[in-house]
């Protein structure tokens, strides 16, 4: 066996441990870890709010005759999960969560005492500007 022929074969071994490395790496990745039941019972309300939010709507449409004001229950569809956000995840997620509410309740504020509904919305965009800037806590 040739000097060239001993370097090819510890070029391929090396290879293939980086191979294995790299799949590793990837299995440890994409496997699902489990949840905590809090996770889990996170997940159900979040899913559940926007079901909850149409029963009552419709409720209280049909039954009171009230439209108008009950479409502000579609409001827990974002502030739910923003507020279940403030009792777990790290610091970052929980000054999100808190910009998220502040801008929200300062638009409706403004909205409705000063009827400046155009101009405010703008507000909405240093969200995910605050989000990008932060960071996360998963990284």
């Amino acid at each position: 066996m040739t000097d060239n022929e001993k370097e090819n074969i510890t070029v391929e071994a090396e290879e293939v441990n980086d191979f294995q490395e790299f799949k590793n790496k990837l299995k440890d990745r994409f496997t699902k870890k489990k949840k905590s039941k809090w996770h889990v019972v996170k997940g159900k309300i979040i899913a559940i709010t926007p079901l909850v939010a149409l029963a009552t709507f419709l409720l209280i449409g049909f039954l009171a005759d009230t439209w108008h004001p009950t479409w502000l229950v579609f409001l827990a569809c974002p502030f739910v999960p923003i507020f279940l956000s403030l009792f777990d995840g790290g610091k970052k997620e929980k000054i999100v969560a808190f910009v998220s509410v502040v801008i929200s309740v300062a638009y409706l504020l403004v909205g409705f005492l000063a009827h400046i509904w155009h101009p405010t919305w703008v507000a909405f965009l240093l969200i995910p500007i605050t989000a990008i800037l932060i960071g996360s806590d998963k990284e």
